[in-house]
């Protein structure tokens, strides 16, 4: 695959190559930060391809919303390729570090101790290759991970190891809040994104509006930067199976995917869960095109679930390796319908009624006069979304919720894929977010294979398995 040029960001990532190329002389941190989708990933995975051609070594890991409660989630994940090494460490320092990774029995691990034992484990190893290391999502990381890593990175001065963290803007991080350097992201400029969407797709750049050009762009970026590989994310992956690609809803985001991702992934998919900037529908749209352009090859099934529904009816026939739709608790709308309108279409949605009373609506940066973030509020949100969940389980995803803007919610639909595409659609009967009812008349309209689960909004939480299944059955028919 050709890799498109980082348009825009010719800046940014020579701060990186420089960090990078002059390892040998000096190591350090920097903080890469920027609002989600702005292109913090794109850098990182520039920064690790740039490593690998010196020969160091790079190790990852990333933050997740369901790991944050688990103490060194993520720095188990970091150092588990070099953790051999730490029979060299001193006694306290190794049973501090093996306890924190429940390897040793001990009474509560230091966090000192475990900062020292993870620096002098990465600097034995750097010593043997330097060594980049790179935090994706660190506002997810757990908090011990987050302070471990602030201590060691504050240290890496006299070591040939460079630290790369990616923050998702507003957001609270220990990593973001060391004191480290760091470098924000700004959007790309109108120019810029014109230029790089013009020279790779230059049919669907004049039927955009600004907005929704300046998201797609930014996709193309960050997607051209990631190379298809046949087994990412998934062990044994085979090459003669469709590629999954989940797209998540409103008020959510890609972790609400986590468990149906590792049954598909057990069944040997390679499953792809790409962030939906939940911005307008028609940049939607445009981001996960661009993103099934540029980081699949072969069959793809395109799985929506909520909103995603309605962003997969407007991206789906835009490329002909769309084989599938899915729809789990999801809107498929008709042309010149919107998510708002169905959503009320039928009785029994606890968003309906007067919306003071649902959500909160927040002035975003550079909002268009009468626009709106809109967040579910918190009364609200365990009740409508996970009325089948623990209590806990809803009160945390209402914290966490990524809001929708009030335009895009309210924005038409385009040509439904549904109509050349085959479908599949799981109705949610206890669903307090979509009436089931509309969910019917929806999948009748696009003559979707449908099943029906006693299962709330999240289905996908609350019922992996009967979603997994679905999927497996759209998959089935395109192998």
């Amino acid at each position: 695959m050709n890799l498109l040029p980082l348009v825009g960001r010719e800046r940014e990532l020579g701060l990186l190559d420089d960090l990078v190329d002059r390892v040998g002389e000096r190591g350090g941190a920097l903080v890469v930060s920027g609002e989600a989708g702005i292109g913090k990933s794109a850098l990182l995975a520039a920064a690790s391809r740039r490593a690998g051609k010196h020969g160091m070594m790079v190790l990852t890991t990333a933050g997740v919303q369901t790991e944050a409660h688990l103490p060194f989630a993520g720095l188990h994940q970091l150092l588990e390729p070099v953790l051999a090494g730490a029979e060299g460490l001193p006694a306290r320092q190794r049973a501090a570090l093996l306890a924190a990774f429940g390897m040793a029995d001990a009474a509560a691990p230091d966090l000192f101790l475990i900062g020292l034992a993870a620096l002098e484990l990465l600097a034995d190893a750097a010593a043997r290759s330097p060594l980049l290391l790179i935090v994706e999502d660190a506002q997810w990381l757990d908090r011990p991970t987050g302070a471990v890593l602030a201590f060691v990175a504050r240290r890496l001065e006299s070591e040939p190891i460079v630290l790369l963290t990616g923050v998702r803007e507003g957001y609270a991080s220990a990593l973001g809040e060391a004191g480290l350097p760091e470098l924000r992201l700004e959007g790309l400029g109108e120019a810029a994104a014109g230029a790089l969407l013009a020279s790779h797709a230059p049919a669907l750049a004049p039927r955009l509006p600004r907005l929704a050009l300046l998201i797609a762009t930014s996709a193309l970026l960050v997607f051209s930067l990631l190379p298809v590989v046949a087994d990412a994310g998934s062990a044994g992956a085979s090459s003669a199976k469709p590629t999954i690609v989940l797209v998540h809803g409103a008020w959510a985001d890609g972790s609400s995917w986590n468990e149906v991702t590792r049954l598909l992934q057990r069944a040997g998919y390679l499953v792809l869960v790409p962030p939906n900037p939940l911005r307008s529908l028609s940049g939607d749209a445009a981001y996960i095109s661009a993103f099934i352009q540029q980081r699949t090859s072969g069959p793809v099934v395109l799985v929506g679930h909520s909103y995603g529904g309605a962003v997969i009816t407007n991206a789906g026939a835009t490329d002909p390796d769309v084989k599938a739709l899915v729809y789990i608790n999801g809107f498929a709308p008709d042309q010149g319908e919107n998510v708002l309108q169905l959503a009320n279409a039928q009785p029994g949605s606890e968003l309906s009624g007067d919306p003071t009373t649902k959500f909160d609506f927040v002035v975003y940066p550079g909002a268009p006069a009468g626009d709106f973030d809109l967040y579910v509020k918190q009364a609200v949100f365990p009740h409508a979304f996970a009325n089948d969940l623990p209590a806990g389980t809803g009160a945390v995803l209402a914290a966490s919720q990524r809001p929708i803007t009030l335009s895009g919610a309210l924005e038409p639909s385009g040509p439904p894929a549904w109509k050349t595409i085959p479908s599949w659609y799981l109705v949610g009967r206890a669903d307090n977010v979509i009436p089931p009812a509309e969910q019917r008349v929806m999948a009748t309209r696009a003559g979707a294979k449908t099943v029906e689960v006693n299962a709330g909004h999240l289905s996908m939480l609350s019922r992996p398995a009967a979603v997994t299944d679905l999927i497996e059955s759209a998959a089935r028919s395109v192998d």
